[in-house]
């Protein structure tokens, strides 16, 4: 079973947002890995979104290492 299958069991749930701001992006990744989510759904609404994505991976890659990310 894959590392994300298996997070996504253990938490039960998969959280589903996504804001144009990399700040508030980041405080609200900051408050679910608090509560103890590592696997997120982050989606696609503009077309900046890349860029939002590629800091987003950077900061969770350099703050959480546990987290999934694909």
């Amino acid at each position: 079973m894959s590392e994300i299958v298996q997070k996504i069991k253990d938490q039960k749930i998969v959280p589903l947002f996504y804001n144009e701001s990399f700040e508030v992006s980041k405080n609200i990744i900051k408050a679910l890995y608090e509560a103890g989510i590592r696997v997120i759904e982050y989606t696609n609404r503009v077309i900046r979104h890349w860029k939002i994505l590629l800091s987003l991976k950077k900061f969770l890659i350099q703050n959480f290492p546990d987290f999934c990310w694909e």
